[in-house]
């Protein structure tokens, strides 16, 4: 759970990244993710948000950064729910982590 993750901003941010999405459909994402996100991964949250350089947070062989390469996507916040998901549970994490995405068409 991340305590102090501003709801609005947050969902702001998740609408700038995502184009498409809805206000409505933002803002029930970033509730969401303020539920189930790692407190752990909360400081690359934050700067993700603002706008700033994302910290490489780390646990054990995965990090945000070899996440988003593994999947070869710029979809920070699709790192964020992997790795906290690895943190829970590394055994499925990391069937997540490398499972092939599924392309839009």
């Amino acid at each position: 759970m991340l305590n102090s993750i501003d709801r609005e901003s947050f969902a702001g941010a998740i609408q700038q990244s995502y184009k498409t999405m809805t206000e409505t459909s933002s803002n029930n994402l970033a509730a969401k993710l303020i539920d189930t996100l790692d407190s752990s991964i909360e400081g690359a949250v934050t700067a993700w948000i603002k706008g700033d350089e994302v910290p490489d947070i780390s646990f054990e062989k995965y990090s945000i950064n070899k996440i988003l390469a593994v999947r070869n996507s710029d979809d920070y916040l699709e790192a964020f729910k992997l790795l906290s998901e690895y943190v829970k549970d590394p055994v499925i994490g990391e069937k997540h982590i490398w499972k092939p995405i599924r392309c839009k068409r």
